[in-house]
């Protein structure tokens, strides 16, 4: 139960976010988070450097105030609703019809880019030395991009089939459009300019104006329209809001005139219908007079002639009023209608007024979304259902205004029935006469209140020219929209700050791992005594510790540190012995996991052995658990360390038998223990951090460098494929070029050698030998050095060889030798300097070697033993010849050489120049000189191959570590040296080597060789047998070629290169199978014996 709890309370804690911890991980990663800013600042600008501005552009209209809207309201005297129009006319300012106007006349379905490195900018069409006409085949497919170069007399059409030339105003075809191009003006500045053209959809280019288009009505002042365009050429857009605004009002002038014409036409053919009528009734009543001889009535008469005719004028307008009504009522029962209603004025009746405004409002608002978007839209089933509403509710208020005008119209019958029968009673005559008079009263009120419409529509006609809206801020550029410089620095700053913050947090608040004691602490209370601090791979002692502070938890690690710098100062146990455990078998043998109850954290808890008692025996490796557990084959459950875990290299294993065999001692100096070749090998390849040199590091300088540096007067050449140093010389010259050092300089870091002995420099060429710093060798015998350049000598902190013997340096080069802390050996040969100097040197720095290199060719008289040639072979192994050059750094001194394998001398052959051998030959050679001890004899073994493969395929894989050239290290004609990591081996770690090899064609054939390398101390073992056959072109084996067994009885204390030789009948062959089988294991008079053997091969020749 407490258990539960323990883990209930761990998963809760682990999920707090401990914001000590995050301050402090913060706080240790500021430099990366600053690093993330600064990264962030740079891609800001990068970004702003990329993106094309864009501006916005305004302008203010005063839109009209009730023409629009209600345009058949000419025959009326009602105001209309002002507030509607203005949200009207924001509906009709961004109509499709309207923008499509607006496109057509700035051209904007023509886009020219002018071609730029970074960004690239939009033009503006019109504003072009030149003019597009095209002719569209589609007007909504947008054409590809083409590049148009323009010249002053014609013009290039660049496409991805190549460049057409065209002349200005001829027609050609591009693509499905007919195009012709019209210079306005001179090409001067433009000429050869490259533009890039497209031809866009126009409903794409329209849609795009209305996105980028805003229409809104403003908050203070009624009826004004406040006009915003998103643009990238601000020129343009002020255009674009400067036609927008004409086209509207021209839109708007010829919808009003339409309406007003028809009025007028209406009003005339009335005009002239009732004019007849009445001058006909005119006529009519004349004549009646004047055939009656009467010329006035009664007052009687005249009473109720005047009411009648006033009863007659209501009778009329009763009878327009119904017409209108009938009017408006046939226009709004006609189903889906699209036209706007006319503004029944002449009906007193507020309520059918507001009626039609709105139906009015709502169908221009169905106009504007069918013009933006589809008959689909869904705001339309809205509109649409708002339509029907209006409609019907007109209908019905139209049906009672109906009623009222019939109970009206009963009323005037009424009182003219009345009226009327008064006239009856009237004489005859006068009757006759009343009603002519009453019907021309009736005609003439008719024809006075059409003539008074008419002029009334002729003013208003007059005046509708004039633009309905106003522009009270003319269209200009407001600012910039985007990008904005600042914004968008502080966002990405902003970015770059938090990201790396947010992935710290989170891996804080994510981390469940126990990291220090105070993680202990929270979740349990169990008594710490210890800590072991944590610290990531790769870190340098990154760990304060105090010196001699050691205890049980630290102790252990004390060995882990592999190279040592100073090898003659190492102890073999803490220092080596603890470090092979450290790494290869504490994690089975530590506090935490007592394997066998056996301990290796200390010498202490190894000496108190396991479970089963001490596990070795000092003296006695063969006797010990320890040694014994680590040679049994892998398979052995018993096997140290397991199966999986990292194994004991021969090396290693070598290294602990020697330690046991030595005494197994705790404090054992390794200066002062017994070490053979075999061990001290080891040592050195794993545990020697090397000379101070070494420990730089130094790269490889690049090989093409190098050859290019390399001259007939200045040999350049790296010393060796496994270090980085280069050996310049440069001796023997009369004359150094000023600059010959100076081109030194990409290789200055890898120099270590410089021999400039038997020649002349200038005082600054010998300054400049400072310039390279890792100088251990510098030869300058029997040149013109001197004592004032003499300080440019003593930087040179690695230097341990320095030769200035017959130069005319004086007894000053002691104070220089003074502080060159790494000489070792100093050779001073000449007049100015004195005995007494030399030997109080010698009393002061016994440990140094100081000697003196004489002029060889004017001194005969012995002076010691000469050094070794130099010699250059280009391959031990050859098909046709080999080449070989020798040199030595000094002149006056003969190179002796021998061919047959006898010991040079003297009387042998003279070296003056590269010669060739071009068959199986042994080279020995040597430096003589009469009085001095000749060198030591060195030997070179030629074989030259019959010939050589075409091919191979390795069947078997090296290990890892010992690859070479993989497949072609068996063909390559390059033999190895005595050391299996120089590259040119193939190492099998208790595997057989199995390869097929071809040749470029059928070759007569009589023997095949495989050379191989063996060293017992390092369990390099000779092959048990080495056997060929012969193949078919398919792989299927033919015969056997030969076997050849090689047998090994005993140890050997040296390494040696061996060869073994299958010799057959000459036979035609192509395709040859090899085998050479590997021991498995190390023989039982092998010290290691039963660990696994190692072959290790070389080349094959035939």
């Amino acid at each position: 139960m407490a258990s539960e709890e323990m883990k209930e309370e761990s998963g809760i804690v682990g999920f707090k976010l401990d914001f000590e911890k995050l301050f402090s991980k913060i706080i240790t990663n500021i430099h990366w988070i600053l690093i993330c800013v600064v990264i962030s600042f740079v891609v800001a600008k990068a970004y702003l450097r990329y993106q094309v501005p864009v501006y916005e552009v305004g302008s203010n209209i005063l839109v009209s105030s009730g023409e629009a809207a209600a345009t058949i309201s000419i025959i009326s005297d009602a105001p209309t609703n002002a507030d509607k129009t203005v949200e009207t006319e924001v509906f009709i300012l961004k109509s499709y019809s309207l923008m499509r106007k607006v496109v057509d006349s700035l051209e904007l379905d023509k886009e020219f880019i002018q071609e730029a490195r970074i960004r690239e900018f939009p033009l503006d069409v019109q504003t072009l030395p030149f003019r597009c006409i095209v002719k569209r085949f589609d007007n909504n497919l947008t054409s590809n991009r083409y590049r148009l170069q323009v010249f002053d007399d014609h013009f290039n059409i660049i496409t991805d089939n190549g460049t057409k030339k065209h002349q200005y105003n001829s027609t050609f075809l591009l693509g499905k459009d007919t195009v012709t191009i019209v210079k306005i003006r001179d090409l001067n500045k433009q000429n050869s300019e490259i533009f890039h053209f497209r031809l866009l959809g126009i409903d794409k280019v329209v849609k795009q104006c209305l996105a980028n288009l805003s229409v809104t009505t403003a908050k203070t002042g009624k009826g004004v329209v406040q006009l915003s365009l998103k643009e990238q050429v601000p020129s343009r857009g002020v255009k674009f809001l400067d036609v927008l605004i004409r086209e509207y009002d021209r839109t708007t002038i010829n919808f009003k005139n339409k309406s007003i014409r028809s009025a007028i036409n209406f009003l005339d053919t009335r005009i002239n219908e009732i004019g007849d009528d009445l001058h006909a009734q005119e006529n009519e009543e004349r004549d009646y007079r004047s055939s009656n001889n009467i010329y006035d009535v009664s007052a009687t008469a005249q009473s109720v002639l005047a009411r009648l005719n006033d009863l007659d004028g209501q009778k009329v307008l009763a009878r327009q009023n119904m017409m209108m009504l009938d009017l408006l009522k046939r226009h709004v029962i006609i189903d889906n209608q699209a036209e706007l209603f006319p503004n029944p004025g002449v009906i007193q009746d507020q309520l059918l007024n507001a009626q039609v405004a709105a139906y009015n409002e709502l169908l221009m608002r169905r106009r504007m979304v069918l013009d933006l978007g589809t008959a689909n839209d869904p705001s339309l089933l809205a509109t649409n259902g708002q339509l029907r509403q209006i409609r019907d509710n007109i209908l019905k208020n139209i049906a009672g205004i109906e009623r009222q005008f019939s109970a009206h119209s009963t009323m005037l019958t009424e009182m003219n029935s009345e009226y009327y029968a008064k006239y009856k009673r009237l004489p005859g005559k006068e009757k006759e006469l009343i009603r002519l008079k009453r019907d021309l009263a009736i005609k003439e009120t008719l024809y006075n209140f059409l003539l008074q419409k008419k002029e009334e529509t002729s003013i208003q006609l007059m005046s509708s020219d004039v633009a309905g809206s106003r522009v009270i801020d003319i269209p200009r550029k407001l600012g910039l929209l985007s990008p904005h410089t600042g914004s968008v620095t502080i966002i990405f700053m902003v970015v770059g700050l938090f990201l790396p913050v947010i992935v710290i947090s989170s891996k804080v608040f994510l981390n469940q791992r126990i990291e220090n004691k105070r993680d202990v602490e929270k979740l349990t209370d169990i008594p710490i005594i210890g800590e072991i601090s944590y610290t990531k791979k790769g870190e340098t002692n990154p760990i304060v510790t105090l010196e001699g502070s050691k205890n049980f938890i630290t102790e252990p690690l004390a060995g882990r540190s592999k190279k040592l710098k100073k090898l003659e100062d190492a102890v073999v146990y803490p220092d080596m012995i603890q470090s092979i455990f450290n790494e290869k078998c504490i994690g089975c043998h530590n506090p935490n996991k007592r394997k066998g109850e056996l301990l290796l954290t200390s010498y202490a808890e190894l000496a108190k052995g396991g479970e089963s008692g001490a596990v070795f025996f000092a003296g006695n490796p063969d006797s010990s658990i320890l040694y014994k557990l680590l040679l049994l084959p892998a398979d052995d459950e018993r096997h140290m360390p397991p199966e999986g875990k990292p194994q004991a290299d021969p090396e290693e294993i070598a290294l602990l038998r020697w330690w046991i065999q030595t005494g197994a001692k705790k404090d054992q100096k390794y200066a002062g223990a017994p070490v053979p070749d075999s061990i001290a090998k080891i040592v050195k390849a794993k545990f020697d951090a090397g000379s101070p040199l070494d420990q730089l590091n130094i790269a490889f300088a690049d090989q093409k460098t190098i050859q290019s540096l390399a001259t007939t007067d200045r040999g350049v050449r790296q010393l060796s494929i496994e270090k980085p140093y280069i050996n310049v010389f440069m001796a023997n010259r009369k004359n150094i070029g000023a600059k010959e050092l100076e081109e030194l300089e990409p290789v200055r870091n890898q120099i270590t050698s410089l021999d400039l002995s038997y020649s002349k420099l200038t005082n600054d060429q010998f300054k400049q030998i400072a310039k390279f710093p890792h100088l251990t060798k510098l030869f300058l015998e029997n040149s013109n050095l001197n004592d004032t350049v003499l300080s440019a000598l003593s930087g040179l902190q690695y230097l341990e060889y320095l030769n200035v013997s017959n130069t005319k340096v004086s007894d000053a080069i002691f104070a220089t030798a003074d502080k060159l802390k790494s000489l070792k050996k100093l050779f001073v040969y000449g007049d100015n300097i004195t005995t007494a100097s030399i030997n109080a040197y010698r009393k002061r720095m016994p440990a140094m070697i100081t000697g003196f290199t004489p002029d060889l060719s004017a001194d005969t008289s012995y002076r010691g033993r000469l050094t070794n040639p130099i010699v250059t072979i280009d391959s031990n192994v050859f098909l046709h010849n080999a080449t070989v050059e020798m040199n030595y750094r000094i002149r006056g001194v003969d190179l002796r050489y021998t061919l047959d394998g006898s010991d040079p001398d003297s009387s042998s052959a003279l070296y003056k120049e590269p010669f060739e051998i071009s068959g199986n030959t042994v080279l020995k050679t040597r430096a003589v000189r009469s009085g001095w001890e000749p060198s030591d004899i060195q030997s070179f073994t030629f074989v030259k191959a019959d010939h050589s493969f075409s091919g191979v395929k390795l069947d078997s894989m090296a290990d890892k570590r010992y690859q070479g050239r993989l497949d072609t290290t068996l063909i390559d004609l390059q033999r190895g040296s005595l050391e299996q990591g120089d590259g040119n081996y193939l190492g099998f770690e208790g595997n057989d080597l199995r390869a097929s090899l071809q040749l470029a064609a059928p070759t007569q054939i009589g023997s095949i060789s495989v050379s191989y390398l063996v060293r017992h101390s390092s369990y390099l073992m000779s092959p048990v047998s080495f056997e060929a056959w012969s193949l078919d072109a398919s792989g299927k084996v033919l015969k056997q070629l030969g076997k050849v067994v090689i047998s090994e009885n005993r140890i050997k204390e040296n390494a040696s290169k061996e060869e073994a030789v299958i010799r057959f009948p000459p036979q035609s062959l192509q395709y040859i199978r090899i085998k050479v089988t590997n021991r498995g294991k190390l023989p039982a008079w092998h010290p290691a014996k039963g660990a696994k053997s190692w072959l290790f091969v070389d080349e094959i020749v035939i």
